[in-house]
């Protein structure tokens, strides 16, 4: 199978969603092709070649801002001419507007938010969460290409050198006329200089925090075992925590190697962006809080009395 990815990129930088998006490729065995689209963007291709990925860049004033109908024209270009049979999005704003996009257009297969993949029998079966990540679906999609977008975090990102790579620039010529929509720019979220998608460790808190003043017992925790904080969605609607700092469907995912979570009860929202932690630890005083099915340590109790006991053995 020929699997071509849609790298993404903002700010002069690839996204890690590209990287897993060529994990997810090699699955396949074939050979992995991605579009480069945009403006001024010949100096990112060298490092998606770099693991192995054959490159095909596409550059236009109308490719920006990826404006919808613009990146779509490109992808099926490209997509044509090394005929591909898989194409991969990142499950991200582009994923929203262009996979659906092309779905519809030429009626080709498409499943969308993919935790799992796998290739057999010339066939892809993909696993994907549904109903706010209540279940997962397994789903087989039928014809040539098949589109899929991958949920962040959902597949390692791919780093290790390869051979194989290579950079061009694709024959497909994309302009204004090609879309009408324009977008003029993005607002991006307050920065905090803390990236929870990447820490190895994680304390996450919950409603059980009771007050905004108790976020200072997860950072000292934090603190202490070099890790970050971050919170379920009623703490960040809350405003007890920036919106970056959000675990769940609707925030990011975390691949921690330790994730601490105090008083969160777990709704499947949350579970779905951090099960695939290596060590999950939850404390929560109900017995039969949902956080226990999939925490490998549990801790019935009061966050309130644990934490400061662990702390104090933390520092001997």
């Amino acid at each position: 199978m020929v699997t071509l990815l849609v790298a993404e990129h903002r700010n002069g930088k690839l996204l890690d969603s590209t990287f897993e998006q060529v994990t997810a490729a090699r699955k396949g065995q074939g050979p992995v092709h991605a579009v480069l689209l945009g403006q001024g963007i010949a100096n990112l291709a060298p490092q998606l070649s770099a693991v192995g990925v054959q490159v095909h860049t596409v550059e236009s004033p109308a490719l920006q801002n990826e404006t919808p109908g613009a990146y779509a024209k490109g992808i099926e270009g490209v997509a044509q001419q090394v005929g591909a049979s898989v194409i991969l999005f990142g499950h991200t704003t582009v994923g929203y507007d262009v996979a659906p996009r092309l779905a519809a257009r030429h009626g080709w297969a498409l499943a969308t938010n993919v935790v799992r993949l796998e290739f057999a029998g010339g066939h892809v079966q993909a696993h994907r969460a549904a109903y706010g990540g209540r279940v997962h679906a397994e789903v087989e999609l039928q014809g040539s290409p098949v589109l899929l977008t991958l949920q962040p975090g959902a597949f390692p990102a791919a780093r290790d050198a390869r051979p194989g790579g290579s950079v061009s620039a694709a024959s497909v010529q994309v302009s204004d006329a090609d879309t009408r929509q324009k977008v003029t720019g993005f607002v991006q979220p307050e920065a905090t200089g803390v990236d929870i998608a990447q820490a190895d460790v994680v304390i996450a808190v919950g409603r059980g925090l009771k007050d905004k003043e108790n976020v200072k017992i997860a950072d000292e925790l934090a603190k202490a075992l070099g890790g970050v904080v971050a919170g379920s969605r009623p703490i960040v609607d809350a405003g007890w925590l920036p919106r970056d700092r959000q675990v769940g469907v609707s925030g990011k995912t975390v691949k921690a190697k330790l994730y601490i979570a105090l008083g969160i009860s777990g709704q499947v929202q949350h579970i779905s962006g951090m099960k695939g932690c290596e060590h999950i630890v939850a404390v929560n005083k109900d017995p039969n809080a949902p956080i226990f099915k999939v925490a490998h340590y549990g801790v019935t109790g009061d966050l309130f009395k644990f934490v400061p006991a662990f702390l104090k053995e933390l520092q001997g």
